[in-house]
């Protein structure tokens, strides 16, 4: 076998298995997260109803702000850097649009009804480029601090095979699923900023599409809501 492909395969086994840890591991925090979440709404639930009886008669502070509104739009933007794979270390433009969310299901908190998101990352070096759609989790832990989950699909132009001299990620699939993470600061009613970790792949146990490098995006990105 000629050096070069054994050093593909090699690099691409190294590739694969941190993927793969990745993967899991995001998998894995999701339910713990949305768990942590509802201890802390009641937690907060009763500690507010404490609060409320124990001032009652008493002199009332400031309101607590109300920074989170789910009916508005919301665009975000930004940079997002690849973690792994050839393309380890290129840069791209992260553009979103988070639409308003048009209904709740009722008797369940308030993190539980998703909003949609569309979006897309543009690499400026010339390397894998892709669009996104799907739904967004919301739960905030203070008025300010605030981490989204979400789920989704991804549509790129990257490679789907190996190729002689590889430049790009071998993705297997022209659509893959996608999941990720955020996790931001709210500074008022209208800006916050957030990081974000954004993986596509072809979750080949499920598809059978191989190769599967996977995309694995990380950045910084601004959110403005109107």
């Amino acid at each position: 076998m000629p050096l070069n492909k054994i050093s593909q395969w090699s690099e691409f086994r190294h590739a694969r298995a941190a993927h793969q840890r990745l993967y899991f591991a995001a998998v894995a925090i999701l339910p713990i997260c949305l768990s942590l979440s509802v201890c802390c709404n009641t937690a907060n639930g009763q500690e507010n109803g404490q609060e409320n009886g124990q001032e009652n008669g008493q002199e009332s502070g400031s309101p607590t702000p109300i920074l989170y509104d789910p009916k508005q739009f919301e665009l975000r933007g930004g940079l997002m850097g690849e973690m792994l794979s050839v393309e380890k270390g290129t840069v791209g433009l992260t553009g979103e649009l988070v639409f308003p969310r048009f209904a709740t299901l009722p008797g369940l908190p308030d993190f539980v009804t998703p909003r949609f998101h569309l979006g897309g990352v543009g690499n400026l070096m010339g390397k894998t480029s892709y669009a996104y759609a799907g739904a967004l989790w919301t739960v905030n832990w203070t008025p300010h601090i605030f981490s989204e989950a979400f789920v989704g699909a991804t549509i790129h132009n990257g490679d789907l095979g190996y190729t002689t001299f590889q430049t790009r990620a071998a993705l297997g699939c022209r659509g893959l699923w996608q999941l990720g993470a955020n996790l931001g600061y709210r500074f008022d009613q209208h800006w916050s900023a957030m990081a974000t970790y954004d993986h596509s792949s072809t979750n080949e146990a499920v598809t059978s599409c191989t190769p599967n490098q996977g995309i694995n995006q990380f950045g910084l990105r601004i959110g403005y809501g109107f």
